[in-house]
């Protein structure tokens, strides 16, 4: 896919311009969505069918942010989609790493099992990086 000669040079240096105004603003509605079911089902005892069925609500708005977000990437050019796709991989095999360390760590009571939510931040903050140190390496 290539990019129209308008696109100033700086732009196209930006890897993360796949992710514009309309996706971040979608991003921000649906993280408001998931807390405001969160906040109306906290009252309700675990197991009942509300707070079931508010945990599946939640996990699909989750789900189509992170399809959201993975599709955004096929908007980049191919050097950019590369950079992406190794930053992917180096997140989710340090994700393992450190997931599996820790896990050791907490059978020996020495370290604490991180959520599903810290393990996704630490994910997503792994990908951020290595994007930008990638995209340095390639320019």
């Amino acid at each position: 896919m290539n990019e129209p000669e308008t696109t100033p040079p700086e732009a196209r240096l930006n890897p993360f311009r796949c992710f514009d105004r309309g996706f971040l603003l979608e991003s921000i509605l649906v993280a408001l969505g998931i807390v405001a079911v969160a906040f109306a089902v906290k009252s309700q005892p675990r197991g009942t069918p509300i707070k079931i069925a508010a945990a599946a609500l939640e996990s699909i708005a989750f789900g189509w942010i992170v399809a959201r977000s993975v599709l955004s990437v096929r908007r980049l050019d191919e050097l950019q989609q590369r950079i992406h796709l190794i930053a992917i991989a180096t997140s989710f095999a340090a994700t393992g790493v450190v997931l599996v360390a820790l896990d050791f760590f907490a059978k020996a009571g020495a370290a604490w099992r991180p959520g599903g939510a810290e393990t996704w931040i630490g994910m997503v903050a792994v990908w951020w990086i290595s994007v930008v140190v990638l995209n340095r390496r390639y320019r």
